[in-house]
């Protein structure tokens, strides 16, 4: 069964500093700032999506940013106090400052959705796809489709599936949305990824989006959970 989980979950994204090394901002990230940003209140799951590296580079082409962070709270009031708290605005805005550039923050304001699919495992690699409506579109005509192509995906390569889709009002006030939808692609490897970029089973299913959705960035991470989110 196709299925949204309750918590909202923000999606925050941002480059790493200038003269930081791919290697050195993930080290960091993981350690110091999930010792930080793990304590915000009302924090239901953090998860770090970092980039998949070889030779010190990521596999896909630089998206724009290099923190991908998942953070789940009951609703949007939640979400507000979190960052409106003590602990974000001395103890986890201190640590941003040394690491990432937060002037380039984008993101996203969604709630999860789950297809019928295998559990997610640690060593899982991720393909996020960042979707915006194509021109004269709306935002749930794309996420009304995406959903389709994903409950008839049926390459056995695909451990998973999971798409995050924008909270209708939730960027008002706030900030702009980077996107409207994620599609969430697990895979058991970095390999089996990539493979699945280039076959007609994935490939397909783009023309349906012709005219419909635009990608706007693609993200091939692992994920490193810091506080586990709700089953």
């Amino acid at each position: 069964m196709t299925g949204y989980l309750d918590c909202i979950v923000r999606i925050g994204m941002a480059p790493r500093a200038a003269g930081t090394t791919h290697e050195a901002f993930a080290a960091h990230w993981r350690t110091d700032h999930a010792d930080a940003a793990g304590q915000l209140p009302g924090l239901r799951g953090y998860v770090q999506n970092h980039a998949v590296l070889r030779d010190g580079r990521p596999l896909l082409p630089y998206p724009g940013f290099d923190a991908c962070s998942e953070l789940l709270f009951d609703d949007l009031d939640a979400m507000d106090a979190a960052f409106a708290s003590e602990t974000f605005r001395t103890t986890v805005q201190d640590d941003e400052r040394g690491f990432v550039d937060k002037t380039q923050f984008t993101g996203l304001i969604a709630r999860r959705r789950v297809f019928d699919s295998a559990p997610a495992r640690a060593d899982d690699v991720k393909l996020l796809t960042l979707w915006r409506p194509a021109p004269g579109r709306t935002p749930g005509q794309l996420a009304d489709l995406l959903a389709r192509i994903a409950e008839r995906d049926e390459r056995p390569s695909l451990r998973r599936r999971e798409q995050l889709v924008e909270v209708d009002g939730a960027h008002a006030g706030r900030w702009p949305a980077a996107c409207h939808v994620i599609d969430v692609e697990v895979f058991a490897d970095a390999e089996a990824a990539l493979a699945g970029l280039d076959g007609a089973d994935a490939t397909a299913p783009l023309r349906d989006l012709a005219g419909i959705g635009q990608a706007v960035g693609r993200h091939l991470a692992q994920a490193v959970t810091v506080v586990a989110p709700p089953a």
